[in-house]
């Protein structure tokens, strides 16, 4: 078996290294600048946002083992009565 062949005077690829998906000129140590203060903000809400999310479902799903299927279908009918 030969070894794959390299053009120009890139270094192979490392071992796990995807081939051709690295844009030239960056190093995967570079960090990327954002595009605006106020989008990188508003990911960061959103992102703190989706955790507590996740959280609160969490924290749910765990009560909803202690209810019986009765309490839960009168708290819908509650709810949802007009």
């Amino acid at each position: 078996m030969t070894a794959p062949r390299h053009s120009g005077n890139r270094p192979p690829p490392s071992p796990g290294q995807a081939v051709g998906h690295q844009p030239a000129g960056r190093s995967p140590a570079t960090s990327a600048k954002p595009l605006s203060p106020a989008l990188d903000k508003t990911f960061k809400i959103g992102l703190v946002l989706k955790g507590l999310d996740g959280i609160l479902e969490v924290i749910g799903g765990i009560l909803l083992l202690f209810v019986s299927p009765y309490a839960i279908d009168h708290l819908a009918r509650v709810l949802t009565a007009q």
